[in-house]
């Protein structure tokens, strides 16, 4: 199987694309098939529905196992959102502050996990001054909402905030990295862990005809148009 896994690199199906003067929705499906089946011997069907409404864009996954499963299916789900830097054009783009009520670090050897985990939160916010450059931060431990947000000094906060109907025990769900200077940040939302499905952590269970959500929200806010400046979670 590639790297990220193979859901990336195929054709999906379109299922319907409409627009109105409050939003705008796109459907699209992705299905097993021989060639899925030769790395991944699993059946079943992926729904992805992105919806941009009321200045919010919102993200949500479906996966469905299929019912001639004879075991349940391991899988994770991740998404490599990334960020312009900066948010706001002319402004000093480490200056952008990074918050998230992360608790713990997946420490890795390289790029693999190594078992191990120290403290780690992002919450009061940190300059992206302070962020490793081009070595991803993998965080887990969430207890207070899954959430991150990217506040530009100039006036410009962005939010994503994610949940799923279940989660494994050992889980990454932000893999940050990126570098700011530049120009770009990536939170990666994920859930999932690196090498999972060798070693068996960070894998969702499927059971056959089960279905799995995992619903994201991007939200962005003029921090100019309002006297509060503080980001809440929602």
């Amino acid at each position: 199987m590639p790297i990220h896994g193979f859901a990336r690199d195929l054709p999906w199906k379109v299922e319907s694309v409409n627009a109105t003067a409050t939003g705008a929705r796109a459907v699209l499906t992705l299905a097993d098939s021989p060639k899925t089946r030769a790395m991944y011997p699993f059946g079943w069907q992926l729904t992805l529905e992105y919806l941009i409404a009321h200045g919010e864009l919102a993200i949500e996954f479906r996966v469905r196992a299929s019912a001639q499963n004879t075991a349940p299916m391991p899988f994770s789900a991740g998404n490599h959102i990334t960020f312009r830097m900066p948010l706001v054009e002319g402004s000093d783009p480490v200056k952008t502050t990074l918050q998230s009520p992360s608790t713990i670090e997946y420490m890795k050897n390289g790029s693999q996990p190594s078992g191990e985990k120290r403290p780690l939160a992002y919450d009061p916010a940190l300059p992206l001054s302070r962020h490793p450059v081009g070595s991803a931060v993998t965080l887990g431990g969430y207890t207070k909402g899954i959430w991150m947000t990217l506040t530009d000094p100039a006036g410009l906060a962005v939010t994503l905030q994610h949940t799923a109907s279940s989660l494994p025990a050992e889980v990454c769900l932000f893999n940050m990295w990126g570098d700011a200077r530049s120009g770009y940040f990536s939170p990666e939302p994920w859930i999932g862990l690196q090498n999972s499905l060798v070693s068996g952590n960070g894998l969702t269970q499927l059971a056959p005809s089960a279905e799995w959500q995992w619903r994201l929200r991007l939200t962005a806010l003029d921090l100019n148009a309002r006297p509060n400046r503080n980001i809440p979670a929602r």
